[in-house]
């Protein structure tokens, strides 16, 4: 189960703990969430924010989406000037600018597990969307 308060359009997650297809938001009610997944051409999914479950952040995952393990426990993924370190074993994640516009962009959080939560991460602190194909 996943607050409700905690989701975001274009967040990628589990429709069901039974199911584990990655699917992500299209749009977002007061009790309803409805998905969608890359190469659908027929009617969206409904599901309850109950129904779904997080996306753990894996060594698998992290190198799907492009990051690189640096051999000092940290996955890193530098993109347009950012850079994002993720421990997976702390639960940790941090950005950092190396561009004099986003000064105000360096952060950090700890207790993510998921992948909608470095989607959220990302966007909060960078300001854009963390695009993630699965």
């Amino acid at each position: 189960m996943i607050d409700i308060h905690d989701l975001c359009v274009g967040n990628w997650v589990y429709d069901g703990e039974k199911t584990q297809f990655p699917m992500f938001i299209r749009a977002i009610g007061e009790d309803y969430v409805y998905l969608d997944f890359d190469g659908n051409e027929g009617d969206l999914f409904e599901s309850t924010p109950e129904e779904l479950q997080g996306i753990p952040l894996t060594e698998e995952l992290l190198t799907k989406v492009g990051f690189v393990f640096n051999g000092s426990g940290l996955w890193k993924k530098t993109e347009k000037k950012r850079e994002v370190s993720i421990n997976i074993e702390r639960e940790f994640l941090y950005i950092e600018s190396f561009d004099q516009k986003w000064h105000d962009s360096r952060g950090w959080v700890h207790g993510a597990k998921y992948l909608h939560q470095l989607q959220n991460f990302f966007r909060n602190m960078a300001r854009e969307d963390f695009v993630v194909e699965l």
